[in-house]
């Protein structure tokens, strides 16, 4: 459709081209398709189909207005007739976007001047002859009752009639904006500001050609006036794309995430919405909310305000989000803003039970969950490993080749192994390889490290909860350190400190390492729910040492001796 729309636009103003009035082609075809693409975002919003068809005939009239300089056939007379149709219907659709009238009443006053300045037009066509517009007499022209005297009396008013027409509706419109709300208000201000520097220029070009000016001069101030109407349609392009695309979205989420309370989230809310009126109100303790102050607020109940629930951690609903009903036209920056507030919500849950867990409800809660994991590895990893072994048994009595079949005992021995290693791992039972203890599992696991590791640790054996915490750790650690430290050289101490048992992993790496990176992050969740700490000392350029502290009990139970 926009090609269509771009060569019909150059083939009606064709004359203009050949002239060389390239600068009025441009400025009318560059009002038309912007008008054509206001048109396609508006026509996707609720209850402005109506709209769109009005911003789509102002694209398609536009260009068509200049009909008249073939000077041939019915031609002149189209653009005669369409003078006026382009910036009526266009300004009928501006004058109710985003938001219909209120009153029925004054909008169908405003399509009934709009209706008699298009019959002046008319009224112009058929008491004139084509030759008093500068047309060939044998044009094609619908003369009723010629009279020279009524037509230029007619040519007079009409330029009155089409100024006074621009400035009305930059004044309503001016109006109307200034009744908006919000983003809406903030969308349509510079569409204002462009209809009522259109206005100015309408009335400038109406007093140009009411003294008779020059063809060229009447031209050039056409030129002009085209140029800065594009300003008109490309300002309401882009409301309506704002309107669309959200792009306050992204600041709102940053400034979101930096909110420190319940006030502040208010505040950036209102910013970003530009609803000065919106509230959150937070459940309180019994049935009732409460505001940002703590005070207690009862939710609206009718439609007069835009009400959105915030889900907490639990899924439970935690707020209300009360807001200007407008801001329904911004469904996506409302959504970002709503799903935002409920990941704070979910933060601060999540911060509360944090603070509020002492060392054995955490791992109580470790503990629920890695059986949670395990039954899922259970049911899904497992089961496919175990299909897979039977499909490799399956295999063997096709294969006459002993060396194969060997291997594919091989391997099925090895997904045997696997499986076991899995479940182990799931649920955090002791693995196969500290079978002879945690110094010997970690010397075993070094040396598939292609970086030299040192391993100097105890050789007593610990229950086998504490084996398997300071395993696994380790084993974190010696990934990262070959991942990411670059390091020459890795050693590997421990001790035994009263009832703990104190790791060191140290390398000679380029150091820097993040404290809240995955890897160490994992480390420290472990650690801490054995009961231990872990303390961190990366300085960049100088290598880096993680130390840990893991509560013990020997083999048997009980502290050590």
């Amino acid at each position: 459709m926009l090609p269509l729309l771009a060569g019909v636009g150059v083939l009606a103003q064709w004359p203009l081209v050949c002239n060389g009035n390239l600068l009025l082609v441009v400025a009318n075809s560059a009002v038309s398709l912007a008008f054509y693409a206001a048109a396609e975002f508006v026509a996707g919003e609720t209850g402005h189909r109506r709209t769109a068809t009005a911003f789509l005939i102002a694209s398609v009239a536009t260009p068509l207005n200049w009909l008249n300089e073939w000077g041939v056939g019915p031609l002149p007379l189209v653009a005669s007739v369409l003078g006026p149709l382009s910036s009526l219907v266009g300004s009928w659709g501006l004058l109710r976007y985003p938001v219909h009238w209120s009153d029925v009443r004054q909008e169908r006053a405003v399509l009934a001047w709009f209706a008699a300045v298009q019959v002046c037009e008319l009224v112009g066509v058929v008491t004139s002859r084509p030759q008093w517009h500068g047309f060939p007499a044998d044009a094609w022209w619908p003369t009723v009752a010629a009279n020279h005297t009524a037509w230029n009396l007619f040519g007079t008013l009409y330029p009155v009639v089409t100024a006074s027409t621009a400035v009305t509706v930059a004044v309503l419109l001016g109006y109307r904006v200034s009744r908006l709300s919000g983003l809406d208000r903030r969308a349509m201000a510079p569409v204002a500001l462009a209809v009522a520097g259109g206005a100015v220029l309408t009335v400038a070009a109406n007093a140009v050609f009411v003294m008779r000016a020059p063809d060229n001069t009447l031209n050039t101030v056409y030129a002009v006036q085209g140029i800065l109407f594009v300003i008109i349609p490309v300002s309401l392009l882009v409301a309506a794309v704002r309107r669309w695309a959200a792009p306050e979205s992204g600041r709102l989420v940053r400034h979101l995430a930096r909110a420190g309370g319940r006030t502040r989230v208010q505040e950036v809310l209102r910013e970003a919405l530009a609803d000065p009126t919106l509230q959150l109100l937070y459940r309180a303790d019994g049935d009732g909310y409460v505001d940002v102050s703590g005070a207690a607020a009862v939710p609206p109940m009718d439609e007069s305000r835009l009400v959105i629930g915030l889900l907490g951690g639990d899924g439970e609903p935690r707020a209300l989000l009360i807001a200007d009903p407008a801001l329904h036209r911004y469904g996506r920056l409302v959504g970002m803003a709503a799903r935002t507030a409920e990941l704070l919500l979910h933060n601060a849950d999540l911060r509360t039970t944090a603070h509020g867990l002492s060392p054995t409800h955490l791992r109580t809660a470790v503990a629920a969950e890695r059986q949670r994991a395990g039954r899922t590895v259970e049911e899904g990893l497992h089961h496919r490993l175990q299909a897979l072994d039977s499909n490799l048994a399956r295999l063997l009595p096709a294969i006459d080749d002993r060396a194969q079949a060997a291997r594919i005992e091989e391997m099925r021995a090895g997904l045997r192994m696997a499986q076991r290693d899995l479940r182990d791992l799931a649920y955090d039972r002791h693995p196969d390889i500290l079978a002879e203890g945690l110094a010997a599992a970690v010397v075993s696991t070094a040396e598939g490290t292609p970086t030299p590791v040192i391993v100097q640790l105890p050789a007593q054996r610990f229950a086998p909860e504490t084996e398997a915490c300071a395993y696994y750790v380790i084993a974190e650690l010696l990934t990262n350190a070959r991942k990411y430290a670059g390091a020459g050289i890795i050693e590997v101490l421990g001790r035994i400190e009263g009832d703990t048992l104190g790791i060191d992993v140290r390398d000679d790496g380029v150091g820097g390492a993040d404290r809240d990176g995955h890897g160490l992050r994992g480390v420290r969740s472990r650690v801490m729910a054995a009961g231990g700490t872990m303390t961190l000392d990366s300085p960049v350029g100088g290598g880096t040492r993680v130390g840990v502290c893991i509560p013990v009990r020997s083999r048997t139970g009980g502290g050590l001796p």
